[in-house]
């Protein structure tokens, strides 16, 4: 079983974890600056924000599906939490006041619902080796 989550998969759709690089760069400099800010913490600090990083590039260079997993169920379930706490907040009079606040959450949950749903129709394949039928070498 080890072995079948570890091998090298189809390279299919790796555009989806360009993007989901590109955006998860923006929520972690979002949150280093609120860090920093709010907690006093250096930015420099903030280095093991990159190793989503790595494990992105790493399925782009080599896809398994255990990266895949890896990167999949984080991303769903933050995208859950978020459908949740947005809809919690949409239900209530929290965004009464905040228009801005109520437009950029949607556009975060809509984002991240499509790459979620990218990277699930994008899922690493097996790579099959296709045999030629019996003789096909023969009669070249």
């Amino acid at each position: 079983m080890i072995s079948t989550i570890i091998e090298k998969r189809s390279r299919k759709g790796f555009w989806v974890y360009i993007l989901l690089g590109l955006v998860y760069i923006v929520f972690a400099l979002w949150y280093a600056e609120e860090l920093r800010f709010h907690g006093g913490i250096p930015i420099q600090n903030m280095w093991p924000l990159a190793i989503p990083l790595l494990l992105i590039t790493f399925q782009i260079v080599y896809p398994t599906m255990l990266a895949w997993i890896v990167i999949f169920l984080p991303s769903a379930l933050y995208t859950s939490v978020g459908i949740y706490y947005f809809a919690k907040n949409t239900l209530g009079a929290s965004w009464e006041y905040d228009q801005g606040g109520y437009f950029l959450g949607l556009a975060v949950i809509s984002v991240m619902v499509g790459l979620c749903f990218g990277l699930y129709k994008n899922r690493p394949l097996r790579m099959t080796k296709t045999a030629e039928p019996s003789g096909a070498a023969d009669r070249r």
